[in-house]
């Protein structure tokens, strides 16, 4: 399994080459791993950055963090953040990632909800506790079942 952060065919390609599978990052990149893509996030940041000129145009932009939880980062619900469709798994998978993808759009599901603790089993979100913007921008540990220390 290949998972990346960059905006490059390159490691599904290389997964595809390997027999393996990966998650495409930023656009759909399946024509260049058609045997390997599982998915991938899509950025439509267009709308953003349309209304962003237009606020400079008229005089009303403000520079820095202007959403309503501080930094603007997109979500499924407003389309600045898609997901290509689900291939090369099995039926079920599909529909369960299908149901979480809705999930995640419709405000019903967040990843980081509590109980969570990280690799030394210390609590960092009680139960029902859902991250913050501010938790998810200072997260400074691996979650539990990571076998792996923070680098300095």
């Amino acid at each position: 399994m290949i998972a990346q952060h960059t905006d490059s065919p390159s490691p599904l390609q290389a997964a595809q080459d390997r027999g393996l599978h990966g998650f495409g990052q930023a656009s759909d990149q399946i024509r260049f791993a058609p045997k390997a893509q599982l998915t991938a996030t899509i950025d439509n940041w267009g709308p953003y950055y349309i209304e962003k000129v237009r606020q400079v145009l008229e005089g009303t932009w403000t520079p820095g963090c202007d959403g309503p939880d501080g930094c603007y980062f997109g979500h499924m619900n407003d389309g600045s953040v898609g997901m290509a469709p689900f291939t090369n798994m099995p039926d079920d998978v599909k529909a369960k990632a299908q149901a979480v993808k809705d999930a995640i759009r419709d405000g019903e599901y967040f990843a980081f909800t509590g109980p969570l603790k990280d690799n030394k089993g210390n609590l960092q979100l009680a139960d029902g506790e859902v991250a913050d913007r501010g938790h998810l921008d200072s997260m400074m540990y691996y979650v539990e079942g990571i076998d792996a220390e923070l680098p300095n």
